[in-house]
């Protein structure tokens, strides 16, 4: 029994009973294969022929069958201009064979259920052996009523070697051709269709063809069963018509779901593989779309609920392990989700359209799930202040439609990612109008981003450019990436800055420098690094006015931020520039010969040493500068230079003494006794190790000073004896750190002898450093 509340599309009324009137599955006409044991096929006078049939057992057939007539009106002619074919009468033919029965009651089986009839309504009476040579043909005609009850034709083709005679098969305003070539030796090629039906042989252009004909009937006293080839055309005008009246109507859904009778597996679900009456509906339905200009596609539906358990309906309460937990209720539901996916188009397609929320008033025939059973459940025990939870899960397949015109809010239902695809994939196809399209997203996409996840843009800008026209691509621009830029989108931002010319290109830059500066330095200093690589974007024209604002800005960019981001679905947390970001700025103000702004930048990177750090840093900084012809004698390279320098020289002038006792240095604020006893230790110069006999918690206390201070010393707990001790050792780590970072310091000082610039304001901080180096050797 069903928990959860589906609003049904209860204003579609109309439309529903027409659907729910289409009952009768199948077709004019049926057509297979399939490859069995063939049968034994005793001919009088030939005798039992071998497969696939031979041209000298084809002879030998011809030789006894006659010229096989056609009917004009009452009469019977003969006529190789109109049919030109050999037959043999079902009199002067058998067949038998141990697989033959099976083999052929599947055939029939197949039949009955293509044409729409019930199962075991129709009996094959066998008619002719038919022998088409090469040339050989029939032209169109209807079958005339062989036998009482009669409603159709059933033709079996026996592998032969031949090419050609395609059976086409017309009724109403539809035709089919069929191939009906069986060379396999055991391979059978059948099609049927109804008496009603006007047919033709199409001429076999090499070999020859070899049918076994069958009337199709009724079974004595059936008259149930129709006659006739299923019609829908009535029931089609008027679906098509109730289609374009709810495609019109702007305050209707802006899709509909019908809910398929049969069950249907995920991996299952094929257009091509649907059931009974939901073949018929589906095939109808698909006409009625494709004339009010609509899209269909199979889908699975999912329901998932969870809720509070009805606690009188599980049979023994408190035993969560007892198997009657699976039919618990629920009581009440407090979350919900309903979504479309597993998307299969009629074309066997299986397009990639995500997971599409099932909205209010989209769903189809009303109280279809009423009696729906979970395909999953399974509870939750009750854990902490929160009680037990009952989870429902609901499958069913459906048929899915939307307007053409619609497409696009659909597929934004799912996510602003797979609208954003689906316009890719309309580009350029016949009859979109791409510019509509690529404008009705930018309208969407603010107002279907709020989930949690922010979608990407890169995939939108690449679209942008494939589509070729400014104006939308300056409207994106500014109404979404000014405000939304994290530096994942520089790759696809670079072809929509060419499409937009090197004016548009560069007031836009200056833009996101001042919006997104202090956020995303690093990233955005590497796009005004590769926007001056594109044509017509010049330095000190284009650029000029953006590298300008991130100079001012270099200031709140090396301010630290701190990362207030929650949760993983939240925009990334605000950036600090690094050495990357600031080699980059100082690179771009040379180039565009902003000289006084860039020394003046220095001293915001002087007075920011904690993230602008001036022994790594700026010491990678001026080496990536390094390339940049003439740079080196620039103000702004001697300030960062110089800062890097003295910087390094005061830290690691001499190399650092080794330990001369075993003294921790210890910031410890914690008071407590047992903390007074770790300080007490740390001050001792000859003890190394200490032991501290105490219980859990404070043992756990001890552990957490000495890993938040850190302290020069290792720790494990001794199990032996009551309490357990925690055994503290001292160790160096504190001077082999400082050793590391003298070795890194004098590699990266020898780094800046390489980088000095030339003048004599930098000569004497170069000697010291030449100086260091030949003392470290």
């Amino acid at each position: 029994m069903t928990g959860f509340e589906i609003d049904y599309a209860r204003d579609q009324k109309r439309l529903e009973e027409i659907l729910l009137a289409i009952d009768r599955p199948g077709d004019f006409h049926v057509h297979g294969r399939t490859f069995a044991p063939m049968p034994r096929l005793d001919v009088a006078d030939v005798g039992v022929l071998a497969f696939p049939v031979s041209g000298l057992q084809i002879r030998a057939l011809i030789e006894v069958a006659e010229q096989a007539p056609y009917g004009k009106g009452t009469q019977t002619l003969v006529d190789r201009s109109v049919r030109d074919c050999w037959q043999i009468d079902a009199s002067r033919f058998h067949i038998d064979g141990g697989g033959w029965p099976e083999t052929f009651e599947g055939i029939l089986e197949a039949v009955t259920a293509g044409l729409g009839c019930p199962s075991g309504s129709l009996i094959a009476e066998p008619y002719k052996l038919l022998i088409y040579e090469t040339g050989g043909f029939f032209a169109a005609h209807r079958d005339t009523e062989k036998a009482d009850g009669m409603v159709g034709t059933l033709s079996i083709s026996l592998p032969t070697e031949g090419a050609g005679g395609e059976l086409v098969v017309r009724h109403r305003d539809r035709e089919v051709s069929l191939d009906m070539n069986a060379s396999d030796p055991s391979e059978l090629a059948y099609a049927a269709f109804y008496a009603d039906c006007a047919h033709e042989t199409r001429p076999v252009r090499e070999g020859c063809r070899l049918s076994l004909v069958f009337n199709l009937r009724l079974r004595p006293g059936d008259r149930k069963t129709p006659r006739h080839a299923p019609d829908h055309s009535d029931q089609i005008q008027n679906l098509t018509e109730q289609l374009i009246r709810w495609r019109d109507d702007e305050s209707g859904p802006d899709k509909l779901v019908w809910l398929l009778e049969h069950d249907y597996s995920e991996a299952g679900l094929s257009w091509d593989l649907l059931k009974n009456a939901d073949s018929a509906l589906a095939g109808v339905l698909k006409k009625a779309a494709d004339q009010a200009d609509c899209e269909i596609h199979a889908a699975i539906l999912h329901i998932e609920e969870e809720g509070s358990p009805d606690y009188d309906s599980i049979s023994h309460y408190g035993d969560w392990h007892d198997d009657d937990f699976e039919g618990a209720e629920i009581d009440e539901i407090f979350d919900a989700h309903h979504w479309l996916d597993t998307w299969n188009g009629p074309d066997s397609t299986q397009p990639d359209l995500g997971k599409i929320p099932l909205r209010p008033e989209e769903t189809l025939p009303v109280g279809a799930l009423a009696d729906a059973e979970p395909d999953e459940q399974w509870i939750n025990e009750a854990t902490g202040n929160a009680g037990a939870t009952v989870e429902r899960a609901y499958r069913h397949a459906a048929l899915v439609l939307w307007p053409r015109c619609r497409a696009l809010q659909v597929m934004a239902g799912a996510s602003i990612d797979t609208a954003v695809a689906w316009v890719a994939q309309q580009l350029g196809r016949k009859g979109a109008d791409a510019g509509e399209l690529v404008n009705q997203l930018i309208d969407l996409w603010n107002s279907v981003s709020q989930d949690r996840r922010e979608p990407e843009q890169a995939p939108m800008l690449d679209l942008l450019a494939a589509h070729g026209d400014d104006a939308p691509a300056l409207r994106f621009l500014s109404e979404v990436v000014l405000s939304r830029y994290d530096g994942t989108e520089n790759k696809s931002l670079l072809p929509v800055l060419r499409l937009i010319g090197a004016e548009a290109g560069g007031e836009f830059l200056a833009e996101l420098v001042e919006a997104q500066m202090p956020r995303r330095a690093n990233a955005i200093l590497a796009l005004l690094l590769k926007a001056g690589r594109l044509r017509h974007f010049k330095w000190r024209t284009t650029l000029r006015k953006g590298i300008a604002a991130a100079l001012a800005a270099l200031p709140e960019a090396l301010r630290p931020r701190p990362n207030d981001r929650m949760f993983v679905w939240q925009p990334a947390p605000p950036e600090t520039i690094d050495q990357d970001g600031l080699a980059n700025l100082f690179a771009l103000a040379w180039r565009c010969g902003l000289l006084p702004e860039a020394e003046a930048a220095t001293a915001a990177v002087a007075a920011h040493p904690k993230v602008a750090t001036p022994q790594r840093h700026l010491p990678a900084a001026l080496d990536a500068l390094s390339s940049e012809k003439g740079i080196s004698g620039s103000a702004a390279y001697l300030a960062l230079w110089r800062r890097a320098a003295e910087s390094l020289l005061a830290r690691s002038a001499m190399p650092p003494e080794a330990p001369a006792d075993w003294v921790v240095a210890a910031g410890i604020s914690c008071d407590c006794e047992l903390c007074d006893h770790l300080k007490a230790f740390c001050a001792d110069p000859v003890a190394e190790v200490r032991r501290f006999p105490v219980r859990q918690d404070l043992r756990s206390h001890l552990r957490h000073q000495i890993t938040d201070n850190r302290l020069d010393m290792d720790y494990i707990t001794e199990r032996r004896g009551r309490p357990y001790s925690l055994v503290c050792t001292k160790n160096r780590a504190s001077h082999e750190r400082r050793r590391k970072e003298y070795a890194e310091d004098v590699s990266w000082m020898q780094a800046l002898i390489r980088l000095a610039p030339e003048g004599e304001s930098a000569e004497a901080v170069a000697t010291e450093l030449r100086q260091l180096e030949a003392s470290s050797r």
